[in-house]
C-alpha cells in the first residue's frame, strides 16, 4: 500500500510539491525554522 501511494506521488509531481510545501509549513510552525531539503 505504501509503495502504490509513493508511486502515485511520483507520477503526480504537483501533488508532491504540495505535500512538500505543507510538510515544510508544518515544520516551520512547529520549530520556527524553515525545513531544509
Amino acid at each position: 500500500m505504501k509503495c502504490s501511494s509513493l508511486r502515485k506521488i511520483i507520477n503526480h509531481p504537483i501533488t508532491y510539491i504540495i505535500t512538500a510545501f505543507i510538510m515544510s509549513l508544518i515544520h516551520y510552525c512547529l520549530t520556527g525554522s524553515p525545513l531544509s531539503f
